[in-house]
């Protein structure tokens, strides 16, 4: 698996809001419907320029990462900033991972799948193996409007912490991680796994 860095892309016109890497503990898994766009490009893109749909979130993309239909991961904000995914506390405390498609319909195409427990299983490992959860965006409480099913019921939650509590080893491995790095720069990128 590799990891595009399109960060540049996605900034809007709110400032960046860091957070600490030890106030990171949970994993939030999305759905984000492919009008908005097919790739981490795309979306950064939509919610930059359009109102309708960066309202919201400071014209800011709130997705750490986008994993296409084609298991493609696009990263879109350092693992330190503050992504605004959810209506409370828990932008502070997670990493995003928004995969498009609609689950509420349709199930999760193979190739995305196995992208998405890639970088989950990246983050859990990032987050510290003892300290992490993975949850849909409506198992929050108080995260979305009443009536929201996000990323979906077709999206096999509990068989991606399955997964993931296997040790799902990812495949990006082409340098091993550093776990001492806690600066707000990380961002993960085609070159390197881990960049400071």
């Amino acid at each position: 698996m590799r990891v595009r860095n399109v960060i540049e892309l996605s900034r809007g016109e709110e400032a960046q809001r860091f957070r600490v890497r030890k106030a990171i503990d949970t994993i939030v898994v999305h759905r984000i419907g492919a009008t908005i766009g097919t790739n981490g490009t795309d979306i950064s893109k939509r919610f930059r320029e359009d109102p309708n749909v960066g309202k919201y979130t400071g014209m800011q993309v709130p997705y750490h990462f986008v994993v296409d239909r084609w298991g493609k991961v696009d990263q879109c904000l350092t693992l330190t900033e503050t992504g605004y995914h959810a209506r409370t506390k828990w932008n502070r405390r997670s990493i995003a991972v928004a995969c498009v498609g609609d689950f509420r319909t349709d199930q999760i195409p193979v190739d995305q799948w196995w992208g998405c427990i890639d970088i989950c299983a990246l983050m859990a490992e990032w987050v510290g193996a003892n300290r992490y959860e993975i949850r849909g965006h409506t198992e929050l409480p108080g995260s979305s409007k009443p009536g929201k099913d996000c990323p979906g019921k077709y999206f096999p939650l509990d068989e991606l912490r399955t997964e993931i509590g296997r040790g799902v080893e990812p495949m990006l491995r082409e340098e091993a991680i550093d776990k001492d790095m806690a600066t707000a720069g990380i961002t993960i990128s085609a070159a390197s796994p881990m960049n400071a």
